[in-house]
């Protein structure tokens, strides 16, 4: 079943906003409440935390130049025009919310900070029921097998 060319997957969430909530919100319980992981002092889980977020950025300027160069829009609320299988998106179908938990797990790393791990955790189990999946079924209606043959070529994380 193929779908309208100007429709758009019918997520719960926004995925920017769910991030940026989670990213709030472990960094406003850390300060009221400062819950760590044992790792006060250890230089190198701070160097492992700040090498996370960097790599996570990396992952989504990868797939945003990734999705510029096929034509297509990196933002959910925009019809998808093309199933992007190249760059980053040879990796990972959704490079973009690896890098948002990548950034979480790093700065939860960073400045010792278990609730933030806990939002990362959160951040992939909301992501799944409340995104990838509208996401995928979207995707699938759209553009049928050849969706359906990059789903199971790549995986959906890493």
């Amino acid at each position: 079943m193929k779908i309208d060319s100007d429709s758009v997957a019918a997520f719960k969430i926004h995925p920017g906003i769910l991030f940026f909530a989670l990213l709030v919100l472990g960094e406003s319980t850390h300060r009221m409440l400062p819950l760590g992981m044992g790792l006060e002092g250890l230089k190198f889980m701070q160097n492992v935390g700040i090498g996370l977020m960097a790599f996570g950025g990396l992952a989504m300027l990868l797939a945003f130049i990734a999705m510029v160069r096929a034509g297509t829009s990196i933002e959910p609320t925009k019809p998808s025009l093309k199933v992007v299988t190249n760059s980053i998106y040879a990796f990972s179908r959704n490079p973009v919310y690896v890098g948002y938990f990548l950034i979480l797990v790093g700065r939860g790393l960073q400045k010792n900070n278990i609730l933030m791990m806990l939002c990362a955790a959160l951040l992939v189990t909301v992501m799944y029921w409340a995104v990838i999946r509208a996401e995928e079924a979207y995707l699938e209606a759209k553009f049928g097998t050849e969706y359906k043959m990059y789903k199971q070529k790549v995986r959906r994380w890493l």
